[in-house]
């Protein structure tokens, strides 16, 4: 399986490979039926990665079903079927991630112009996810691909520096396999590290809300070329987190389990006994947020600051978010 010609589930013929992961393969495929091209994600035959695929395919056909005209920036599921033990799901045809093409330009940052549809795709979808209660848990650059590939241009971002990029900005967020209703429990770790939110890193329950964490973090990190957070570990991550937004409110300290509680002193301030030399000296060197937008984009720094409030109660909804004056494309 996996030539170009080989016909799938009776009508699905493969054109191309598209990547090769871990837990499955993907293949652009043509719909001998229809004519309509489609990705088609084949899952490698281990008991786990095929339950979770059905898991996310569960998630999926609810976010189709949901979102029949097309318009919320979320990837749509359009069949479904086992193939020698396989599991394969037929979706959006997409391009290339976030990740990817900042990757191929050396992680030059991308002007402000092209971070603002991009931030506001993102909230749309997650305005969207939200309203029926589903967080999506795991935002980052890699999730985020561009929904065409046609055309580039090239561009000067606000640092005067060239950079290659598809002509449209639109992207559509992917990924359910770990997003989560809100009925189901929510608590316990999520997030890949760099884009978890401080609820999280607490061990407190979490909501929506941390996912508005992440949106700030991928924007950050789309203005600077850089992750906002580099780090691998808890103690330096709540060191650089004060550092660049500011403490965690007292009434949160409070609420912690005492193992965690012990981390802060009496008004909130991470004691940071764990950092190593070396760690301290970069929590020393970070810039605030603030510092690092600069006074040119007044309105983004109040998007950022509203999206990385650490009490998640106050944080900006997407909804929210997308009334933002930034959005007017004034700033």
């Amino acid at each position: 399986m996996g030539e170009r010609g080989d016909i799938l589930n009776g009508h699905y013929a493969i054109q191309r490979v598209l990547g090769t992961g871990t837990f499955a393969r993907a293949f652009e495929v043509r719909d001998t039926d229809t004519g309509k091209i489609y990705a088609l994600k084949v899952v490698r035959a281990v008991h786990r990665y095929f339950k979770s695929a059905k898991i996310e395919a569960k998630i999926a056909r609810d976010v189709s079903r949901r979102d029949p005209d097309h318009t919320s920036h979320c990837y749509h599921l359009f069949d479904e079927f086992e193939f020698n033990g396989h599991y394969c799901m037929v979706m959006d045809l997409l391009g290339s991630s976030l990740y990817d093409v900042l990757k191929e330009s050396d992680y030059t940052p991308f002007p402000m112009a092209y971070i603002r549809p991009i931030l506001k795709n993102l909230l749309e979808a997650l305005k969207f996810l939200h309203s029926f209660g589903l967080t999506h848990t795991d935002l980052k650059l890699e999730n985020l691909l561009f929904t065409s590939m046609e055309g580039e241009a090239r561009m000067k971002n606000d640092f005067d520096e060239s950079i290659r990029l598809p002509r449209s900005a639109d992207v559509t967020l992917i990924d359910y396999g770990s997003a989560t209703y809100s009925d189901e429990r929510r608590k316990g770790t999520i997030n890949t590290r760099q884009y978890r939110a401080p609820e999280v890193l607490l061990g407190m329950e979490w909501d929506e809300e941390s996912d508005i964490w992440g949106v700030a973090c991928i924007a950050m990190e789309l203005f600077t070329g850089d992750l906002l957070f580099q780090t691998h570990g808890d103690a330096l991550h709540f060191a650089l987190i004060e550092k660049i937004v500011g403490k965690v409110p007292e009434r949160m300290i409070r609420a912690l389990a005492p193992g965690r509680r012990q981390l802060f002193d009496e008004k909130g301030h991470f004691l940071g006994k764990e950092l190593h030399r070396e760690e301290r000296e970069r929590v020393r060197e970070q810039r605030t947020l603030k510092e690092m937008v600069g006074k040119n984009y007044p309105n983004f720094l109040d998007l950022m600051e509203s999206c990385l409030i650490i009490a998640p109660s106050r944080r900006i909804t997407a909804a929210e978010a997308l009334m933002h004056p930034f959005f007017s494309g004034k700033d």
